[in-house]
Formats: C-alpha cells, sequence, structure tokens
C-alpha cells in the first residue's frame, strides 16, 4: 500500500465527518500523511526493526561519525573488521570502534527509515512481516490523540494491536532473563 493510498484509507474510514470542504479534505489529508509518517515510526520502533550493514573507515581516533552511514541510525547490532568481530560502541554522534584507526570496517546496525514524502513511497517493512493496516489504524489512533479524543483513540489502538498481532515482534536490544529469589 502506498502513501497515498493509506492517508486515503484513514479518511475512508474517519468517514463523512471530516469531509466539509474541499480546502478542509486538503488539510485532513496532510495531518493524516504526517499521522502515517508517526505510525511508521512507532511500528519501526517496537515492532519490526529493519537492519543495514554499511562499509566505511574509522578516522585516526578508531571512530565513524553516524552521519557517514546510509540510514538514519538508531541501535548498534556489531562491527566487523576484515571479518573478525570488533568492540564498537555508539557515543553521541559517533560511533568508537576499538583499536582499528583508519581502518575499513563494516556496521551493522538497525535504522529508522525516512519518512514517506512522496504519493508512491511505500514502506521500508514487507507488507508480508507488517499488514498495511496496521499504519493506517495506528495512524488513527495518533489523529484522535491529537484530537483529545482520547475514547476513540483507545478503539483505533486496539484495532492496530490486533493487525500487528502475528508481526512477530522483535525487541531491539533483548534483556536477559532473570531469576527473582
Amino acid at each position: 500500500m502506498t502513501f497515498k493510498e493509506m492517508t486515503e484509507e484513514c479518511i475512508a474510514l474517519l468517514g463523512e465527518e471530516y469531509s466539509a470542504s474541499p480546502q478542509e479534505v486538503r488539510d485532513l489529508h496532510i495531518r493524516l500523511g504526517k499521522c502515517v509518517n508517526h505510525a511508521y515510526e512507532r511500528i519501526v520502533r517496537h515492532y519490526y526493526h529493519p537492519v543495514k550493514t554499511d562499509t566505511v573507515v574509522t578516522d585516526e581516533r578508531c571512530r565513524v561519525s553516524k552521519s557517514q552511514l546510509s540510514e538514519r541510525f538508531w541501535y548498534l547490532r556489531g562491527v566487523t573488521c576484515k571479518g573478525h568481530s570488533v568492540v564498537a560502541s555508539p557515543e553521541g554522534g559517533s560511533i568508537f570502534v576499538g583499536h582499528t584507526p583508519r581502518s575499513e570496517v563494516e556496521i551493522t546496525y538497525s535504522y529508522i527509515p525516512a519518512y514517506m514524502r512522496a504519493d508512491t513511497d511505500k514502506p521500508c517493512i514487507p507488507e508480508g512481516e507488517i499488514s498495511p493496516m496496521a499504519y493506517v489504524f495506528t495512524a488513527l489512533c495518533i489523529f484522535m490523540e491529537s484530537e483529545g479524543r482520547h475514547e476513540d483513540a483507545v478503539i483505533w489502538n486496539a484495532q492496530a494491536e490486533a493487525s500487528l498481532v502475528g508481526s512477530g515482534y522483535r525487541p531491539a536490544h533483548p534483556m536477559p532473563q532473570r531469576r527473582w529469589f
């Protein structure tokens, strides 16, 4: 489902309550587009963690600027240098890569995809992983929250949760199991 189709589906589900003049419909389309993008980011952060591997060169202080990466960095998954795993840690706007000054390294990381802007843009998440209606329902929940209609937001949130069942929730940084004595 494209970005435009998602926003149009949101308008259709809202019904006649929000469709008055053509200008109001255009304004609503813009607001719902923002809500769809916020829903997209929420789903990416909580249910699906896209992963990317980039090859970059460290500086003389063994650092890589996050701006060198092709996507918006969110969580470090691992770093390798010449096929061997290397100790690394994100620090502010850079990633410290232990003992590898001016070396080519492969950084594997989770990222937050760019917002959809064009009508034909699609989410980076395959439709088989997340239902397109999850974006629509989550966007409507966000929209209702912004309108102060919390009871309606709860209803749309329940729809979103139901559409996300079976999405294979994968936490970005899983917590180890603990035993309480």
